[in-house]
């Protein structure tokens, strides 16, 4: 049997199914409204708490407890752990 007869070129779907496959899977998605960033203390203990934050807004800096030192203080972000 000829790859004719068997349906076109190996290895493809073929047919109108495979090209709705390819532009839904070209389409953009849509930015999400919130991150999950790590907050570091500055106390240089290593503590870290994840916090939820708007993607738009600004780089926090909170004063937050770090039971290492146990007493509160600064907290600044250190890096996006991903998108929520």
């Amino acid at each position: 049997m000829s790859l004719e007869l068997a349906g076109g070129v190996a290895g493809s779907r073929g047919g109108v199914g495979a090209m709705f496959l390819t532009v839904a899977a070209l389409a953009k998605k849509a930015k999400s409204k919130y991150i999950l960033v790590r907050m570091v203390s500055a106390a240089g203990t290593g503590y870290c708490y994840n916090i939820k934050r708007a993607r738009l807004q600004e780089k926090l800096v909170l004063l937050k407890y770090d039971p290492i030192v146990n007493q509160r203080v600064l907290f600044t972000e250190k890096r996006k752990i991903r998108s929520i």
